[in-house]
């Protein structure tokens, strides 16, 4: 994908892994120590909402499977794309050196 002149797009499955590791990814709990993925999503904060947000990367193997941060579990699950109660979460790229203190 190209995301040139995009104002915002989803986070990729890759940079959850690069983030928070890559091992056990599907395992409950996996996100424990990056909840910051979690902020404000209904199912983690114990309210209701959306149970987790989709990530751009689709599952391969699959021709409807998409993989999602899963806020209940604490997880990243794959799941159909027809799936109800998934939200979505853009992110923004900003330079750090646009960033001021």
């Amino acid at each position: 994908f190209t995301y040139t002149d995009k104002a915002a797009r989803f986070l990729t499955y890759q940079e959850v892994a690069s983030a928070c590791g890559s091992s056990g990814m599907t395992t409950d709990g996996y996100l424990n120590n990056c909840t910051w993925l979690m902020e404000n999503l209904g199912r983690y904060e114990g309210s209701s909402g959306a149970y987790g947000y989709w990530l751009e990367t689709p599952r391969s193997g699959g021709t409807h499977g998409v993989w999602l941060v899963y806020g209940s579990d604490r997880d990243v699950v794959n799941d159909s794309a027809s799936s109800s109660f998934i939200g979505v979460r853009p992110a923004i790229t900003v330079l750090t050196s646009n960033i001021s203190n």
